[in-house]
């Protein structure tokens, strides 16, 4: 599998990947159902509400995934910098 030209199967699964594949399972689906819901925003339930809880569990993705890696708090404010210099380009 290949995300923009990179091949994920090379990527080094964290030492307790079982630990939090489930969660992180979970996490995905109920992503791919908030973006689901943006596209069917009403004003029963306005896409900025939706929008906030993609926020919110894209967080805790982010959260669990340095969990996973172990990965230390200057890390972890290392890839946040990284990130957001990525979605400003």
């Amino acid at each position: 599998m290949e995300v923009g030209g990179f091949k994920v199967s090379r990527l080094p699964l964290p030492m307790n990947w079982a630990k939090g594949c489930d969660q992180l399972a979970n996490l995905a689906r109920r992503m791919t159902d908030l973006y689901a819901r943006v596209d069917r925003a009403s004003e029963r339930e306005p896409a900025l509400s939706v929008s906030s809880q993609i926020t919110e569990t894209d967080k805790e993705i982010d959260d669990l995934v340095y969990e996973l890696y172990e990965l230390p708090s200057y890390d972890r404010a290392t890839v946040a910098r990284a990130c957001t210099a990525i979605r400003n380009d």
